[in-house]
């Protein structure tokens, strides 16, 4: 009887014992991987990520690489690479200038009337900024603000990603702060 039928094929074999290699000199290098791209990112969590992400496409191109030497140096490559495009996100989004509001003290104990007159303008110059607004970020925006929903809420909700959640506030933001900069600069002039 034939047993060939219920071997694996040579080849079978081969790119498994290549896998198995891979894997091992990953680990191999993934500490100094994370602590190199945490440098880079600035975020464990981040750097994690994009570890992660750096092993998952070095196995994708595993034809190309050769020796020890060369997973090391396509590892970092790779890693550089998807770093310096998470950077670019981070720009893109605004990265770390979001800020929950109810973190903002909006309302002082004791407030002066030109800081009434104040507030009265800026509550104004928003609410005619949010108006302005296309429907879509008025509507992300009062879902984060008024409905108070995290942003992974609201995009499941609206279904559009997360991203584009995070960029529609960073719209709104960015036009209400550029109103309320605009309106300063009226009444002191």
């Amino acid at each position: 009887m034939n047993n060939s039928f219920f071997e694996p094929a040579d080849g079978v074999v081969e790119e498994r014992a290549q896998a198995q290699r891979l894997v091992q000199l990953v680990d191999m290098h993934r500490a100094a991987l994370l602590k190199y791209v945490n440098r880079i990112l600035n975020c464990a969590e981040d750097a994690e990520d994009v570890v992660q992400e750096t092993c998952v496409r070095l196995m994708r191109v595993r034809d190309l690489w050769r020796g020890e030497r060369e997973v090391r140096a396509f590892l970092f490559k790779i890693a550089t690479n998807l770093a310096r495009d998470e950077l670019r996100r981070r720009r893109a989004r605004c990265h770390g200038m979001h800020l929950p509001h109810d973190s903002l003290d909006l309302v002082g104990e004791e407030q002066q009337p030109e800081e009434i007159v104040d507030r009265c303008i800026a509550l104004e110059v928003i609410t005619s900024a949010l108006s302005s607004l296309p429907p879509r970020y008025r509507q992300v925006f009062s879902l984060h603000v008024d409905e108070e929903m995290s942003y992974r809420a609201i995009a499941r909700q609206l279904g559009i990603s997360t991203k584009t959640v995070e960029r529609d506030m960073s719209g709104a933001q960015e036009l209400c702060q550029d109103r309320l900069l605009k309106a300063r600069r009226a009444v002191a002039a």
